[in-house]
């Protein structure tokens, strides 16, 4: 019996002991990212009107695209400038031809903003321009252009 009992002692010292020696410290470790808020315009093509003829003049259109893709949940805003030649005095948006001519045109735009549904939902918008028959029907012969300007602010 005495054997038994310095067994059962042996045994309870050695599970104190293991205790004794196995404490254990917990540490925090944070894992982070940060995704930016981006956004991105693309035109899918020029306004060409085309060739007008003024022995037929009649009101001409024109339509683009604009593609805007952001970050899901952006919110952001197309801005379109009102051209290089813009005339100040009539608040007329114009094509300049080569000699100096100016042939007005209006630009309208579907959509001016929106939120982002991410870089593989681009949100598409429509604009459409348009040439008056009676802005060009005595003009001088030429190549009319402008160049506008579309941004996205975000």
């Amino acid at each position: 019996m005495k054997g038994l009992v310095s067994l059962c002692a042996l045994l309870v010292s050695m599970v104190c002991a293991s205790h004794a020696w196995s404490q254990e410290r917990v540490a925090g470790l944070e894992v982070s990212a940060s995704v930016g808020v981006r956004c991105k315009v693309e035109s899918r093509g020029d306004i060409a009107f085309g060739a007008l003829d003024p022995a037929q003049a009649i009101n001409t259109f024109a339509t683009t695209e604009a593609r805007v893709a952001c970050t899901r949940g952006a919110v952001y805003r197309l801005v379109i400038d009102r051209g290089r030649n813009y005339d100040t005095d009539r608040s007329t948006r114009q094509m300049i031809s080569e000699r100096g001519a100016s042939l007005p045109y209006k630009l309208s735009v579907e959509s001016g903003g929106g939120i982002g549904e991410g870089w593989f939902q681009p949100s598409i918008t429509r604009l459409a321009a348009s040439v008056q028959g009676s802005d060009y029907v005595d003009l001088p012969g030429g190549h009319y252009q402008d160049v506008i300007r579309i941004s996205v602010e975000y």
